[in-house]
């Protein structure tokens, strides 16, 4: 009815205008009167076309009705929404069907696209097809674009997951049927791997809920939701962990200064993946926005250096991205998304971001007329860069944005903020946000605490919404945080960890970073676990500490004292020592624990003192998986099984600690 009421406004709407023509053109010609009542008539003609049309094809289209099959042609159209699989074969009986594009016949394998029609003819089987899919105009928009796309991409991709075979029909052309011009797209055993182009908004299409019936035993609620996207999300308990940083990746995306090519990336990604693997890691955290860029084909972020060897290059090659993924998950290891939310490019970088995006709008609007929907300032290294203001409720809507545009691509298993909020340079700097304060803040105070606490409103707002975001995609994924480890200089930042560890609907898992040791004067990681014990009242947010290999061997210049300033270069067993202090202390119980970052085990930054430290607690990460939750001495006795002596390690390493803490916080059998 729509198609038609808009036929009827273009042919009311366009009688006028040649009514004018045909009569109030000055000294008007014949021959422009011809062409008009010509014109006039074809309209009405097509108008009337248009109406039996529509009116032809509502019968194919009611709700059970069937599929028309036309005999003659051998061809099918008129495709029901929801129609099954079975349903559309009982069409064809024992019959074998055929795609012909352009009068040449297709593979099994391949992806139909516009103007491929399905015939009923030999070469090809019809019940080896899983899931058709007719794609059109599913948002309503008047066009066929991205966000089309994006639907069938959410129910192709790793369609083995899908509870039951379905086809979706959608009128492409907009005639009012869903017929064979319209465009199908069709991939066998429900396995996509074809790119569809550019994708966007993402649109909520039915799933059918497993019944109790169908669940193993072995599943509990949380593991066996799909959500809308029909992916079962895979995630372990406990969480041993990898970082994979934009610094490990570098030379693995690029070669000589522009993206590797696609065989290249994917034999290094090979190697990254078996590393990992016979590493004992189950999960991997992979930075895809570092900068306010993007490592994957994005239509809201510019593309990242890293990947194309400029900001001011646009163009993918492939996604490295959905490699990567998709290498991972057949792997079994579970993949989460990392973002840093708020830091951007610095001033020579942005400069060179192409038009098109928020990027540059704000930017050019920044240095035109100091705009603060971002600010510049300096980072913890010294490094003068740019920063999104979360002051802004359209800021915080574009990042969310962003991650609702990794959860429509990507089967991720979760997403993954790091901890570079506000920079610490203006703590106390009531400059760089005046704008946003004014709009939406108290306005004219000029009071430190209270835009300090409107700063940390604003970034709880933007962790909310995100964790709203990730959730409405699917209750399964994980949406979890990772602050600095002092709790102190954290809320410099303006991350509220109180607020998000005591409340309902901010986090699901905080990933403290403890890049400190044992001896650290002030954040030595028994000292900061009792301050997360603290904070952490919400008993269903999973504590998940972070460990470091980067301070191996390196004297920590950041240490209060004397003790934790050579921690690193006076022992090797650093991480030993962390790791069994994590597993059996009572403060907290931890859901698992990983390590920043991949290039310390298999890149550039491995050395002797960092092999030493993996060396050194390689036997307790082996066993890790079965020693989180155990009592003391259970995991005494697993230690005994490796042939390390639990007693006599503690009373070295609590002897040592001691000096430090004026305690002895590791438990002794």
């Amino acid at each position: 009815m729509c198609f038609l009421f808009y036929c009827v406004f273009v042919a009311v709407d366009d009688f006028l205008g040649y009514f004018t023509i045909l009569f109030t053109e000055s000294g008007g010609l014949m021959k422009k009167r011809i062409i008009a009542l010509s014109l006039i008539l074809a309209l009405v003609v097509s108008t009337f076309a248009a109406v039996q049309l529509v009116g032809a094809a509502s019968s194919y289209l009611k709700e059970g009705s069937q599929v028309k099959f036309d005999e003659t042609d051998s061809l099918y159209y008129g495709i029901p929404l929801g129609t099954t699989v079975d349903e559309l074969v009982s069409h064809f009986s024992s019959s074998t069907t055929q795609i012909r594009r352009e009068g040449s016949t297709l593979s099994g394998e391949s992806l139909v696209n516009g103007g491929d029609t399905i015939r009923i003819r030999s070469g090809w089987t019809y019940d080896t097809i899983g899931t058709v899919v007719t794609l059109g105009d599913v948002d309503c928009d008047g066009s066929i674009g991205t966000s089309d796309y994006a639907t069938v991409r959410a129910f192709l991709v790793n369609g083995e997951q899908l509870t039951a075979d379905q086809i979706y029909a959608s009128d492409v052309n907009m005639d009012g049927s869903v017929m064979t011009n319209d465009y199908v797209l069709i991939r066998m055993g429900l396995k996509f791997s074809t790119p569809l182009g550019t994708l966007g908004a993402y649109v909520e299409p039915p799933v059918e809920e497993s019944s109790e019936e169908e669940s193993s035993e072995e599943e509990s609620s949380e593991d066996v939701s799909e959500g809308i996207t029909g992916y079962k999300p895979l995630n372990y308990d406990p969480m041993k962990i990898m970082k994979l940083t934009q610094w490990d990746m570098s030379n693995i995306y690029l070669s000589s200064g522009s993206q590797r090519s696609e065989s290249s990336f994917s034999s290094r990604v090979d190697t990254i993946v078996s590393n990992c693997v016979n590493g004992g890691f189950n999960t991997v955290l992979i930075q895809i926005r570092p900068f306010g860029d993007s490592f994957y084909p994005s239509e809201i972020y510019p593309a990242s250096e890293f990947i194309t060897g400029s900001y001011s290059n646009t163009t993918f090659k492939y996604d490295p991205f959905k490699i990567l993924l998709d290498k991972f998950h057949a792997a079994n290891i579970s993949v989460h998304a990392w973002i840093n939310p708020l830091r951007l490019m610095d001033s020579s970088d942005i400069a060179k971001v192409p038009s098109g995006t928020k990027i540059y709008d704000w930017y050019r609007a920044n240095i035109n007329n100091g705009d603060d929907h971002m600010f510049k300032s300096t980072d913890a290294g010294g490094t003068t860069r740019y920063y999104l203001n979360p002051g802004y409720p359209e800021v915080r809507d574009y990042i969310i944005s962003g991650i609702d545009e990794i959860l429509r691509l990507y089967h991720v298993d979760g997403v993954f903020m790091d901890d570079y909020f506000y920079p610490e340079a203006v703590y106390s700097d009531r400059s760089i946000d005046s704008g946003a304060f004014a709009a939406y803040g108290s306005g004219s105070s000029t009071s430190s605490t209270t835009r300090r606490s409107f700063r940390m409103a604003s970034v709880n707002s933007l962790v909310k919404g995100i964790y709203s975001k990730v959730h409405s995609y699917n209750d399964s994924l994980i949406y979890g945080v990772s602050p600095n480890g002092d709790i102190d200089y954290a809320r410099q930042e303006m991350a509220d960890c109180a607020t998000w560890c005591s409340n309902e609907g901010y986090v699901d898992i905080m990933y403290p970073q403890f890049y400190y040791g044992m001896l650290h004067g002030s954040c030595n990681i028994p000292t900061l676990t009792g301050k997360w014990a603290n904070i952490m009242t919400n008993s269903k947010i999973k504590f998940v500490p972070i460990l470091t290999l980067h301070k191996a061997g390196e004297t920590d210049e950041w240490a209060t004292n004397e003790s934790g300033k050579y921690e690193w270069t006076n022992y090797s067993d650093v991480l030993e020592c962390s790791l069994t202090y994590l597993l059996t202390q009572s403060t907290k119980k931890i859901s698992g624990t990983g390590f920043f970052c991949y290039q310390y085990f298999h890149g550039s930054e491995v050395t002797s003192a960092t092999q030493a430290e993996v060396n050194n607690y390689t036997y307790i990460w082996k066993g890790f998986d079965g020693l989180v939750g155990k009592s003391v001495s259970e995991i005494a006795e697993y230690y005994s099984s490796c042939g390390e002596d639990y007693s006599s390690l503690v009373s070295n390493w609590n002897s040592r600690i001691n000096g430090v803490l004026g305690k002895k916080p590791i438990p002794t059998l």
